[in-house]
Formats: C-alpha cells, structure tokens, sequence
C-alpha cells in the first residue's frame, strides 16, 4: 500500500500512523510517500517502522506560502508518479483534498492494471470555493464516486458528505 500524503510532519500525524500500522497488521506492506513541512528529500523509517520517502518541492523555495498552489501541486505529482508507475503498488491510498487531481489519473492506472485499487482517505470537508463552484463540485463527486473507497475521519463529515451527494452511499 503506497500512502501519498502532505502534512506537517510524519512525527505528529498519529492519524497516519494509526492507519499505517492498522493496515499493516491486515499483512500489508505499508509505504509512505510523503510532502512535509520541513520540504526536505530523504527515505528512511518512522519510529513506528514504516518506510517513507519524502519530497522536495523547488517551488516552495521560490514561491512564498499561498502562492502558485496549482504549480507546487503539479510538481508535487510529477515527482510521486514515477515511483508509483516503478513500485506498482497494489493499493494507492491517498490523503488530503490537494490530491484531488492526481485521483483521476490513479483511475486510470487501476483501469490500465498497473494499481488495483485507489482509496481517498479526506482528512478534512473540501474546501467551501469546491462545495460552490457546480463544476467543481461534480469533478469532486465524480472522483469520489471513481474510488475504490473513500475514508472520512468522522460520522458528522460522512453525513455532510452524503446529504450532499458527494460521496457513496458505502463510504466509510
């Protein structure tokens, strides 16, 4: 299972280390691939023993905070697909909204047999601008409805989710 995730830190998201080692005790091998705060490339082991690799963005270094989201996103999924397309991992679990463009191309690496299966594990509610825009929303919907699986953090988001039609009747 490769997890593709942003966060500040593989340190302190006890959401992802829980899920980590939750799958891996299913007999999973879990891998993370990770863009963090610090904005630094290395591969190692958590504390808890999953292997990671983390991401460096150039942009972050010439763009300031807030600005060029869509290009830092871009190169964000460039230097992830490649090890995905290498390592063919079984599973494709991926965290946060910021993905919501690289889903539709796993979707197609699932319908092309390169991954099996694609989970959209939203940490948080999409972002208000998406929720009202119509044609984001029925890309978000659209994409939601395409996963193998959609993970929420909470019954609460999971009910707003679906009286909106968001997300399917089976999300989790």
């Amino acid at each position: 299972v490769a997890m593709l995730i942003r966060t500040s830190s593989l340190l302190y998201d006890d959401r992802l280390r829980k899920e980590c080692l939750s799958i891996e005790s299913e007999g999973h091998d879990v891998q993370i691939r990770v863009v963090e705060r610090e904005n630094e490339s290395r591969t190692g082991v958590t504390d808890y023993g999953i292997s990671y690799h983390s991401y460096h963005l150039r942009l972050r270094n010439i763009l300031s905070s807030g600005k060029g989201l869509g290009l830092k996103a871009i190169e964000m999924y460039l230097q992830m697909i490649p090890g995905l397309l290498r390592d063919r991992p079984e599973i494709v679990w991926v965290h946060n909204t910021a993905f919501i463009v690289l889903v539709p191309l796993l979707i197609l690496l699932r319908a092309t047999g390169v991954i099996n299966q694609v989970v959209w594990d939203q940490h948080e509610l999409p972002p208000e601008r998406l929720l009202h825009s119509s044609v984001l929303r029925r890309l978000y919907r659209w994409v939601n409805f395409a996963c193998d699986e959609i993970v929420v953090a909470n019954d609460e988001r999971k009910v707003f989710l679906k009286e909106r039609d968001l997300v399917p009747p089976e999300t989790h």
